[in-house]
């Protein structure tokens, strides 16, 4: 039988160098409850030593300790709190008699709710964050925070899919569109956090839905509307030249050059612009991209003109940044659909229509700009495996940026032989 250390050996305990493999603390058995130790940490610069009770608990056939906490959450330290009050706490618990606080908490939805965050905080644009925390907010916190993640069932995650839908579809014209789009995103975060709880042994199995089509009727794919005829191109960027000074007249200007989606757009910062044996182009990491994979995409000299102004007009961190006296922000995924509903292209063009209109225009005239297939769908941050097949894009990982640029500079070129796009309109 392990003996229980006395009041005055537990004082005299001291951290040991290389006691465990963080090198952070030593674990000490304390005895008076089967599972209970002291942690004592590595002293700070004025020498002083945290000591900190945990308690032991089996789960899946392995050992974890959590913190041992008071009936007030707080966490329970030597010698602030006594060997006596620690040892009622940890036998009462192992009576049955009370839960651990810490067990109580860390079996919340919420609890591993903020876990996926800290995660995505380390990966992920703040700006993803932020969006992904307003939705979970909205449509899943008020329904599943407060749930032991034990008790959550497929019936009650499908209930708050379908809410979500249901809300989503109410506050837009494009209801069944946004509206699944807003249910999948809610049904993908729902099991990055049961996945958490998987992964630590709280739950055996992830009552998650894997197909959401069997639970929400997926909607008709759609087409952006898209100017694809020439003469129809050439009034598009008439009226963009005679439009009013702004920052969406600038950003669409760009994207007309450099067909990136709205949102990699709307994200882009400085520090997302580099050169490279003289070539401009823009390095985005995977957090800002629908792919998730880094993208090297180049940019023609006429687009660099627009970086140029930008730069002069910067009031932030984003490239197409805006600015209010409280914040620095990007503008919103409706900014650049309302510009164009305002010069009168509503139904007929979107921003990421102009993504179309690029690659009709370059498949149509492959032969002038003699650039392959393969060039045009890295110009679009299109993954190439359905051209090149899934082994040979696997292996082959050159961005092609001088190529790229080729391509881009025909495409300038080819719009200002239809229309000359006015850069100096945009201060």
């Amino acid at each position: 039988m392990v003996r229980c250390l006395s009041e005055k050996e537990v004082a005299s305990l001291s951290y040991k160098a290389n006691e465990t493999a963080s090198n952070k603390c030593s674990k000490y058995f304390i005895g008076g409850a089967l599972g209970l130790y002291l942690f004592v940490y590595k002293p700070n610069k004025q020498g002083t030593s945290l000591k900190k009770y945990k308690l032991r608990k089996r789960v899946n056939n392995k050992d974890i300790l959590s913190p041992l906490l008071d009936n007030n959450g707080k966490e329970l330290c030597y010698p602030k709190n006594s060997l006596q009050e620690a040892r009622s706490i940890a036998l009462a618990i192992e009576a049955g008699i009370q839960q651990n606080r810490a067990d109580k908490d860390s079996g919340l939805f919420s609890y591993y709710a903020n876990e996926l965050f800290k995660m995505d905080e380390k990966s992920l644009s703040a700006f993803t964050v932020k969006k992904k925390r307003l939705r979970f907010d909205k449509f899943i916190a008020p329904y599943l925070n407060n749930e032991p993640v034990a008790r959550i069932t497929t019936p009650a995650i499908i209930k708050v899919i379908r809410n979500a839908y249901e809300l989503s579809s109410k506050s837009t014209n494009r209801s069944n569109v946004t509206g699944y789009e807003t249910a999948n995103r809610v049904k993908i975060i729902i099991k990055q956090i049961l996945d958490i709880a998987l992964n630590e042994g709280e739950i055996n199995i992830n009552p998650s839905p894997q197909n959401l089509n069997r639970i929400i009727k997926a909607p008709v794919a759609t087409h952006h509307p898209a100017l694809i005829d020439e003469d129809d191109i050439k009034c598009f960027i008439r009226d963009l030249n005679d439009a009013r000074p702004s920052m969406s007249k600038n950003a669409l200007m760009f994207m007309m050059l450099i067909p990136l989606r709205s949102g990699t757009l709307r994200q882009l910062t400085w520090s997302d612009i580099k050169e490279k044996h003289g070539t401009t182009f823009l390095h985005i990491p995977a957090s800002k991209m629908k792919t998730r994979r880094d993208f090297q995409i180049a940019i023609s000299d006429k687009a660099k003109k627009i970086l140029d102004i930008q730069f002069k007009l910067r009031v932030n961190d984003f490239v197409f940044g805006l600015q209010t006296s409280k914040t620095d922000y990007a503008f919103s995924d409706m900014t650049l659909s309302n510009f164009l509903k305002t010069i009168g292209y509503k139904g007929h063009q979107t921003p990421h229509g102009l993504r179309a209109t690029f690659s009709s225009i370059c498949a149509k005239h492959q032969d002038e700009h003699g650039l392959s297939t393969e060039i045009i769908e890295m110009c679009l941050a299109h993954t190439i495996e359905s051209v090149k097949g899934k082994v040979a894009a696997a292996y082959d990982r050159d961005p092609k940026l001088k190529l790229q640029k080729k391509l881009f500079d025909w495409y300038a070129n080819f719009l200002e032989n239809l229309e000359p796009i006015r850069l100096e309109r945009l201060w």
